[in-house]
């Protein structure tokens, strides 16, 4: 397994909470209502479109992390020449953001008893 963690796909969308499989094997949550709070997105202009449920639900999974094709963020390259890509979020700062998700959490509480 690489040192980077990625994201396999989306299991589940409930709100703002997404619950994600990891390349690790472990499905974990992570609670976007808070992060957003916690990232003051109000006062961002990239990140406040995902305060609109409709831009969130656009949510996909695209070179192992969470991105959404319809929030386009303009890059610009030191040679002048510029192109649009979707926003995404760093798989890393999302999987440390999470928490494990209920069948996870319940695994564990087997092995220990």
């Amino acid at each position: 397994m690489s040192s980077v963690i990625g994201i396999v796909s989306i299991v589940n969308l409930q709100g703002y909470k997404v619950t994600c499989l990891f390349d690790n094997g472990e499905e974990r949550v992570i609670d976007f209502e808070r992060l957003l709070r916690k990232w003051n997105a109000k006062k961002d202009k990239r990140l406040s479109q995902l305060l609109v449920s409709e831009n969130f639900e656009q949510i996909k999974v695209q070179e192992d992390t969470l991105a959404w094709p319809n929030i386009r963020i303009r890059t610009k390259l030191s040679n002048g020449k510029s192109f649009d890509l979707p926003l995404d979020l760093d798989p890393v700062v999302l999987y440390n953001e999470s928490e494990l998700g209920s069948q996870q959490k319940e695994s564990l509480l087997e092995i220990k008893t």
